[in-house]
This record gives C-alpha cells, structure tokens and sequence, in this order.
C-alpha cells in the first residue's frame, strides 16, 4: 500500500503547496531524487550490514521510517477544504470514481498519459534490472546460483568481476551522484528556458517548453548509460569503466522522471492524482515483472546483448517525449479531462 499510495499522495501534495511552475517542478525534482537514492544506497547499506545479520537492514530501515513518521505527523493537510473527513456530501462512489475509475480511465483515453506511464515504467523497470544484473556483472552468477537453481547457467559465461556483496553494492553509488546531478543540471535546463522567455523565443510559447527540453536530453543518456555497461562488462576492461556508465542513467533517469511527472500535472492540474495514480499503476506492475526475466535474459544472450537489448527498446522510448512535443498540445485541447479543467477555470475566474 505504501509504495502505491506515496508517490499518488506526494505529488498532489506538491502540486497543492506550490502553484509556481518552477518552485512545484523543484519540490518535485527533491521527491524523484530521493526515491532513486533509496534504491541505489539500499544495495550498498544492506550489502555490508548483511554480513554482521541480515536482521539488521530491516531494523536500519524500520528505524529511518520511524524518524520520517515523526515528521509526517507534524504536517498539516493540503487540501483542506476537500478533505474528505470534512465533507458531509462526501459518497462512496465518488471516491471510487476517483480513486479506481479515473486512472484506469486516463490511461487508456489520454495518449499523453498513456505515453508518460509506459516510458517511465520502463525506465522504473530498468532500474530494478539493475539489482539483478549488477550482481550478475559484479558479483558474479556463481556466488548466486542458490537463488536461482531453476536457470541452467553456464557461470563462466556470467562470472565477471567476483565481488563480494558489500562491494557490489558500491557499484551503485555512480547511480546516485548521477542522481544528484540532476539537481544542478535541471537548474541549468530552467535558466536557459527563462533566458529565452526574456527573449521572446517562438519556442517558449510552446506547451510543454517548460518540462519537454529535459526529457528530449534524458534518453540518450540512458541509451548510451545502457549501452556502455553492454560492451565494457567483461574480464579484460576494468570494472571502474562499467560501474561509471551509471552516472548518465543516474542522470538521465531522474530528469525524465522529473520531467514527464510535472509535464502531466502541468497538463491535467486537479486530476493529476489521477494521472499520477496511473503512472504509478504501471511502473508497479512492470517493475515487478520485468526483473523476474533478467537473470534468464542475462543467462540466455550474455551481457553484452541482454544489457543493449534494453538499450534499444529504451532508444524506441525515447522518441516518446519528442511526441510530445509535436502533437501534445493537440493532444490536449482534443481531451476531454482537459476540457473539463478549462471549464473549472473560467468558473473560477467568474
């Protein structure tokens, strides 16, 4: 529930606590990049605690969930004046309606949305290929066969670098300065758009010129990051080269995740709940299933082509944003969500 209901929350609460495009597009940047952090230093925390008790990352984790509930418990609702508890007309079905109904309804009829979920729950997905192929890459199959007795495996195929598990997990800290980075270079992003606002540029009238930009520049970090692992994972190329290739997806990840989540509450507002809900439907899903099939996927066609065969799905993807930028606003005046959102304002602004 909580890895469901977390990013649907945090991001209408960002959009509830800022109206400014920019300060709510940084509030949301902080929030992507921390849930990236998680995912890369709980390798390298767990790696090495698991060798004094592999009971203690549970109790590492319960203990930092624990001070981050002290601080929930001092924030107030953002909403207020929707708050559910608070509202005698409050039904059950409009709840539905909003909770269960809408994002299934938006990602199947919005072509924005539907593109949005897909990219990100593969990128999302990717990232938790990692957990497995960096233990294939690093650690090495032969130190993991046990967990997976059901995969007929040639271990010299696979058996690279033969770290041990708190050392792999060093391997992902060039994910999280790639991660970090992104910080500065979204600030960069953002300067060149106001310069050019200053301007006047054609460009800047654009929909979507605020957010797009960094989602076009993404991709190809994450293909190069992807295929750059491919072909320098192997015993005669020193493991730095391959564990370096994290920065640019480190990078890229977290300025698309940033960009294609404020793109879709820049366009849809009061629904972005909603559309978020959707997202987060879908990078769930897949990022449970697809990295089931990496250690097969790994097994069957070797590093070098399993790690580029997501390299080239990822260059398909990543065409999406520059569709955006082409047709998104047509996209957008044809919705009917968003229709409904120009209504709300013109009865706003009477």
């Amino acid at each position: 529930m909580e890895i469901v209901l977390r990013p649907i929350s945090l991001s209408r609460i960002c959009a509830d606590l800022y109206s400014d495009d920019m300060r709510r597009g940084r509030a949301l940047l902080w929030y992507n990049m921390a849930t990236t952090l998680g995912s890369t230093l709980g390798p390298l925390i767990s790696g090495f605690a698991v060798f004094d008790n592999w009971r203690l990352s549970y109790w590492i984790g319960l203990g930092y969930g624990g001070i981050c509930f002290l601080g929930i418990r001092k924030t107030e609702e953002t909403d207020l004046p929707r708050g559910p508890h608070e509202d005698d007309t409050f039904i059950w079905q409009n709840l539905l309606t909003k909770v269960l109904i809408r994002p299934v309804r938006m990602l199947c009829r919005e072509p924005l949305v539907l593109g949005s979920c897909l990219y990100l729950a593969f990128q999302y997905s990717i990232l938790y290929i990692y957990l497995q192929s960096y233990s294939i890459i690093f650690q090495g199959i032969t130190n993991l066969k046990v967990l997976f007795t059901i995969v007929d495996t040639d271990m010299s195929k696979l058996d690279i670098y033969g770290f041990n598990t708190g050392e792999k997990g060093l391997a992902f800290i060039p994910i999280a300065v790639g991660t970090l980075s992104a910080f500065p270079v979204n600030i960069l992003i953002e300067h060149v758009y106001l310069d050019a606002c200053s301007q006047d540029l054609p460009w800047t009238k654009h929909h979507g010129a605020r957010r797009l930009p960094a989602a076009c520049i993404s991709g190809p970090l994450i293909v190069t990051s992807l295929f750059w692992s491919a072909w320098t994972s192997r015993p005669s190329i020193h493991w730095s080269s391959s564990v370096l290739s994290g920065v640019l997806y480190g990078l890229g990840y977290t300025l698309n995740f940033n960009a294609l989540l404020n793109y879709l509450v820049d366009g849809y507002a009061s629904y972005a709940s909603s559309a978020n809900a959707a997202s987060s439907l879908t990078r769930q899903i897949m990022g449970a299933a697809l990295p089931f099939a990496a250690v097969p996927m790994y097994d069957a066609l070797g590093v070098g082509w399993a790690s580029s065969l997501l390299g080239f799905v990822a260059a398909i993807m990543s065409i999406i944003p520059f569709l955006f930028w082409m047709y998104g606003e047509k996209l957008l005046e044809k919705s009917i969500l968003a229709q409904e959102l120009a209504r709300e304002k013109e009865r706003e602004c009477r």
